[in-house]
């Protein structure tokens, strides 16, 4: 396949990796990569996007949805990938110019997440409970943090844990359907952050009596993410940080390289596997429980 990768951040060096990895040729556009043969520093130093087979979207995400309208005005009708959150006002009808449109939820395909999924859909005990917890310093995760125009600093940017960190959200919707926000709030605690918030609550509610507690942060220098659901008579805790699923007196492991999950998306992307891909509805859905959530606190700068 011939790709193009929108944006040269970290999300969009990993995919070029991979993808390159997997065979397939890359060009990426980036203002702050240094110019090639394959890097451009604009969509519009592309030539034709007819040319492509695929192009993701992985700058900033206050940039999504425009860099969306600009492939679409270049009549682009490949395959279109989205890194998360959509963070895009377009209608969902707005994307049916294209083959396929995906959004980048990878933890999806963690085995563990996946397997999970194959218990939650056949549980013998009612859900009494569920919490996912994430905590974890961005120093740790996002190499340009440090700089003074990392956008992780700024909500206005599209940054601010509530985004950074919505996996959680998106997982909560394709584990139990819920997208109900019955409470939140969110601070701002450290002064890493320009503007927004680095703590946030929230509490989904659903269809069924039990509600999805998230509690993420982006100040732990030790992180720890996990999902604990707990049933009337076991309970099942996936530590998504050592990659362990534990339950009654069992405990399974699962191996993975950093890359994992990442590269599992793009084959099933590839191979047109469907069945777990963020779909922009499943995107359009994440989108509304943040503006929820944040409709519900006012950050404390």
């Amino acid at each position: 396949m011939k790709i193009a990768i929108i944006g040269g951040g970290s999300a969009g060096i990993r995919h070029k990796r991979i993808l390159e990895y997997l065979g397939h040729e890359v060009s990426l556009v980036s203002k702050h990569r240094p110019k090639s043969k394959n890097v451009f520093a604009e969509i519009d130093d592309l030539k034709a996007l007819s040319v492509f087979d695929f192009i993701i979207v992985s700058n900033e995400t206050n940039k999504h949805e425009e860099a969306i309208v600009s492939i679409k005005e270049r009549k682009f009708r490949g395959i279109l990938l989205v890194e998360k959150p959509l963070n895009s006002s377009l209608e969902l009808v707005a994307y049916s110019q294209f083959k396929d449109s995906f959004v980048g939820f990878n933890l999806r395909f963690h085995p563990g997440i996946i397997r999970l999924k194959k218990l939650v859909d056949s549980l013998p005990h009612e859900i009494v409970s569920v919490e996912m917890y994430y905590g974890n310093s961005t120093n740790n995760w996002r190499p340009d943090v440090l700089s003074h125009d990392s956008y992780s600093k700024s909500v206005t940017r599209g940054g601010g844990v509530l985004r950074d960190f919505c996996h959680e959200i998106d997982l909560a919707h394709w584990l139990f359907g819920y997208r109900r926000v019955d409470y939140a709030n969110g601070t701002k605690v450290s002064d890493f952050m320009v503007d927004g918030e680095d703590l946030v609550n929230i509490v989904l509610g659903g269809a069924k009596k039990f509600k999805v507690l998230i509690h993420l942060n982006s100040l732990q220098k030790t992180p720890n993410r996990s999902i604990t659901i707990r049933t009337t008579e076991i309970e099942y805790k996936l530590d998504l940080v050592n990659s362990t699923l534990k339950y009654r007196d069992k405990t399974e492991k699962f191996e993975l390289g950093t890359d994992y999950s990442y590269q599992k998306m793009h084959e099933a992307i590839i191979s047109e596997d469907k069945s777990k891909l963020a779909s922009m509805k499943d995107g359009k859905v994440v989108d509304n429980i943040i503006k929820d959530v944040e409709a519900l606190y006012k950050v404390s700068l």
